[in-house]
């Protein structure tokens, strides 16, 4: 009989893990988004976000480099904060999907001042960097994707609809350095 109620606990155990991971039919779990409020910040479970600026430029001058990044598209620079309050998230995936359903990863040349791991009661501030054809830009949504555990139990994304407002091409933008500062 023991044996029987273990085997019941076990599958009452996987069961409840396939609920709360938010499971497709395609096995993968499904992040829940969390929109910007009034106020700019978007505010999930263990980390709110805000973008604190939106620019469009031909190319881009990092930090530490002097040879500037440049395209034949557009450069869409996102200065974006990040506050944590639960546990250490990775904040390295940040993704800009335009209107007509593409899907872009920031650059991860070096000298672009990203976003990187980040601790609880922290506010990091960086740069997020995407090539876009100029085209798809307007109606673009920056998704930030955190991940509470190695074993994915919860995920959640800042999702900021809309992030380019004004669509001037600026010649040449110049980065600033990833920072983080204590906000507890």
């Amino acid at each position: 009989m023991s044996r029987l109620r273990s085997v019941a606990a076990l599958v009452a155990c996987l069961a409840m893990v396939a609920v709360l991971s938010g499971l497709r039919s395609d096995g993968v779990a499904k992040p829940r988004s969390y929109t910007a409020g009034v106020d700019g910040w978007a505010h999930a479970p263990t980390a709110s976000g805000r973008v604190a600026g939106a620019r469009l430029a031909r190319s881009v001058v990092r930090p530490s480099i002097e040879e500037p990044l440049v395209t034949e598209h557009v450069f869409v620079v996102i200065e974006l904060e990040v506050q944590v309050r639960d546990r250490v998230l990775p904040l390295s995936r940040l993704t800009m999907e335009t209107s007509d359903g593409h899907s872009y990863a920031q650059l991860s040349d070096a000298g672009l001042g990203g976003l990187t791991l980040t601790q609880p009661g922290f506010t990091v501030h960086g740069n997020a960097v995407f090539e876009l054809p100029p085209e798809r830009v307007p109606g673009a949504t920056l998704i930030v994707s955190t991940q509470s555990d190695m074993l994915v139990i919860y995920r959640a994304q800042l999702a900021f609809h809309d992030v380019v407002r004004d669509d001037r091409v600026l010649d040449e933008v110049r980065l600033v350095s990833a920072h983080s500062e204590v906000t507890r």
